[in-house]
């Protein structure tokens, strides 16, 4: 055997050779790709850090690339408290966002943005101790290859569920779940700001707004900027997502949450419910006479309704709830006393009793109706509605549906255009033939969208609220003096009707709760649950006021008591 043999060369296949279109490569001296058959590729030399297994086994250095460039993509993943820090900067933008939105399209008070970024203050700190101390801080990745986020926020099992914080308070595992703050808890937060400034909101004001995205709730993530997304892992990113439409009750719940937070840790209550300008947009609203505001506010008076918010832990068996929770039940008792819906004949005292108008419920109703078509002619689309659209609705879509479908989705879902043409690696005469913006007139300027649709929809809440005050009706009037010679006849209150649930509804009396509902943002069997607990205090109190004038009338015959028409 021949010892002196050259050294042996290393081939591998590649892609054809631009000559010969041989696919058996080497690397030469100079590092230059060669064929087999000697002709050199100085489209491609190997560097001194070039793997040697990218080298030697072709085709497999695609997959060895890949690798490498997974693993680049994986180190730029913030992990632990730093991306704890990174979250809640990203949450901070949307809220401030949200302040601005406020302040500029709903013309509330600049010192808004002051109470939020205070409340928002106090949160930081904590958030920052309670969760960043749980968060793991070592290289574990997940089943994608990302740094895992919170573990606690995750569907494993928490063995730290049930433990004692340093103040001796049991924490459960929703509990800590809720830690992170939620898109919910910045309406929520935004709310309280609104209550401390004593503006007349409501958290249905809130609920519609965000559904409606007349203030960012629907994918707020377009406000983050891509570089600052990209350092996120993806459980962190599902965080800041938009999964569903906001449900009745989800700002009350987040509200309740809040409350307890800040009054346990700081010592912090909200003023009471100015509830006075609320009750009358209220009454508005649902289209009925302007005198329920004073039997409304003659009943909060005798119940002693504090309208405060409660600080206890939600949850609890001492329940107490929300102020505008109950400002609705008790709007809703005045009108099954003064006008009940099987509209029977009941007598009033004189003219200025408040009993002397009742209302017209088919009128009501079928002003309601017909205030609903217009809306639904005026916006294709409920607040919110958009999100459930479904692949098969599309063609059961009307076109200005599909128009105001499309509109949406570019406005919540779809990213801004870049300003580099190059980079779309499409002609600019193509782009244009497809604009996705609305085409420009060349007609005289008409007036907004927005401005045209709110005008349309004040028209026809003065339309409704016309309709049913003009046909109010007026009630046979007998006095108490010629009602005792008589016998007595039925007054208000001798035909209250009850409700214990949602099944004991029908007809006009189920329309009018679950348009009390809607306008509250809140779920029909938390409305009745809720009208149920004030009927039972107005009970109670028509007992002890009973049992008083009996004792006060002992001996005094001829007395009647007026009390017991209240049959609730």
């Amino acid at each position: 055997m021949n010892s002196s043999a050259g050294p042996s060369i290393d081939y591998y296949k590649a892609d054809k050779c631009g000559v010969c279109g041989i696919k058996t490569w080497y690397n030469d001296e100079e590092g230059f790709r060669t064929c087999k058959k000697g002709h050199q590729d100085q489209s491609f030399r190997q560097t001194q850090n070039a793997e040697e297994e990218y080298l030697a086994r072709g085709s497999q250095g695609q997959t060895t690339r890949m690798r490498r460039d997974q693993q680049e993509k994986q180190t730029r993943f913030l992990k632990g408290i730093e991306a704890l820090k990174l979250y809640l900067s990203c949450y901070q933008i949307i809220l401030r966002h949200q302040c601005w939105e406020l302040i500029q399209k709903k013309k509330f008070p600049a010192e808004l943005e002051i109470l939020v970024r205070d409340l928002w203050a106090l949160r930081i700190p904590r958030i920052l101790d309670r969760v960043g101390s749980r968060l793991r801080l070592d290289d574990e990745t997940d089943d994608e290859g990302e740094i895992s986020g919170p573990k606690y926020y995750s569907s494993q099992n928490d063995s730290t569920a049930g433990e004692t914080d340093a103040e001796g308070v049991i924490i459960t595992k929703e509990e800590k779940r809720r830690e992170l703050p939620s898109l919910v808890d910045s309406l929520a937060l935004l709310y309280m700001a609104m209550v401390v400034r004593r503006c007349p909101v409501s958290t249905a004001d809130l609920h519609r707004w965000a559904s409606a995205e007349e203030i960012t709730f629907i994918r707020p993530l377009r406000l983050i900027p891509a570089d600052v997304r990209r350092n996120l892992s993806t459980r962190w990113i599902n965080l800041l997502e938009t999964h569903h439409a906001l449900k009745p009750d989800d700002i009350n719940h987040s509200l309740r949450r809040m409350l307890y937070h800040y009054h346990r840790h700081y010592e912090l209550a909200l003023p009471p419910l100015n509830y006075e300008p609320l009750l009358y947009r209220y009454i508005r609203d649902l289209a009925l006479p302007l005198q329920l505001f004073t039997s409304v506010q003659t009943l909060a008076t005798l119940l002693s309704t504090p309208f405060t918010y409660p600080t206890h832990k939600p949850h609890k068996s001492t329940h107490q709830p929300l102020p505008e929770l109950s400002l609705f039940s008790l709007l809703t008792i005045v009108i099954k006393l003064y006008h009940p819906f099987s509209s029977p004949t009941l007598y009033a005292r004189s003219v200025t009793d408040p009993a002397y108008l009742t209302l017209d419920w088919p009128t009501w109703s079928s002003a309601r109706t017909r205030h609903a078509q217009i809306l639904a002619y005026n916006k294709p689309f409920l607040p919110g509605a958009q999100m459930s659209v479904r692949e098969t609705d599309v063609f059961n879509l009307e076109s200005d549906q599909l128009d105001s479908y499309m509109d949406w989705y570019e406005k919540t879902w779809t990213a801004p255009a870049r300003t580099d043409v190059s980079s779309r690696d499409l002609p600019q005469d193509l782009i244009d033939m497809f604009p996705t913006e609305h085409p420009v007139s060349l007609g005289p300027v008409q007036p907004s969208r927005r401005a045209s649709d709110a005008g349309k929809e004040f028209g026809a809440a003065e339309e409704r609220l016309e309709r049913v005050v003009g046909s109010l009706q007026t009630r046979p009037i007998i006095s108490d003096q010629r009602a005792q010679e008589l016998g007595g006849v039925p007054r208000v209150g001798s035909r209250y009707e009850v409700f214990p649930s949602e099944e004991t509804l029908g007809g006009v009396a189920r329309e009018f709760h679950e348009a009390v509902a809607e306008r509250a943002a809140v779920s029909l069997d938390v409305l009745l649950k809720e009208v149920r607990r004030v009927e039972g205090r107005l009970e109670r109190w028509r007992r002890d006021r009973a049992s008083e004038k009996r004792k006060a009338a002992v001996g005094k015959p001829g007395v009647e008591d007026e009390d017991e028409e209240m049959g609730v």
